[in-house]
């Protein structure tokens, strides 16, 4: 901590979509002194996406079966590479399939994580497919309405 300053509170702002133009970081740590209470500092907030990734790993460490090695992500948004990254830190992936509505952004999307991953990610036209057979099913999308179906979860498999 630093000395003489108190970390406040984070604050999310209003998201402005992949189209808007403006990248970088959606959320915020205040920084205040500590006597005065004055705001000292506004500074971007990266860890939102490390703390999600690390959330949702940890569950899955604890809670998908020890073997699993296949795993089915909805979503190639912010979120999405770090959950694949923290889960190939706790278990050898084999297989990920990625489905998302946008099929350039998702091809684009598995290249990066294979490359980045050292395993072939590969997409999936059809979201059954990033279901069924899965060991593990991560969704990383802000969809209001559900993206896979229960019957298409295998018995013993993770969803988070």
């Amino acid at each position: 901590m630093v000395s003489g300053a108190l970390l406040g509170w984070r604050r999310v702002g209003v998201r402005l979509g992949p189209n808007s133009g403006l990248g970088g970081d959606r959320m915020y740590a205040l920084l205040f002194d500590t006597e005065s209470g004055a705001l000292l500092s506004v500074m971007g907030y990266p860890f939102g996406t490390l703390r999600t990734a690390a959330h949702v790993a940890l569950a899955a460490k604890h809670m998908a079966r020890q073997d699993a090695q296949k795993l089915g992500l909805f979503g190639v948004g912010r979120n999405a590479l770090g959950l694949l990254k923290a889960m190939a830190t706790i278990r050898k992936l084999k297989d990920i399939a990625v489905s998302s509505r946008d099929a350039q952004r998702r091809k684009t999307f598995c290249a990066e994580a294979s490359r980045l991953l050292d395993i072939q990610v590969r997409t999936v036209e059809n979201p059954e497919e990033a279901v069924r057979g899965m060991d593990v099913v991560f969704t990383a999308t802000n969809s209001s309405i559900p993206v896979f179906a229960e019957d298409w979860v295998e018995p013993g498999a993770h969803v988070s």
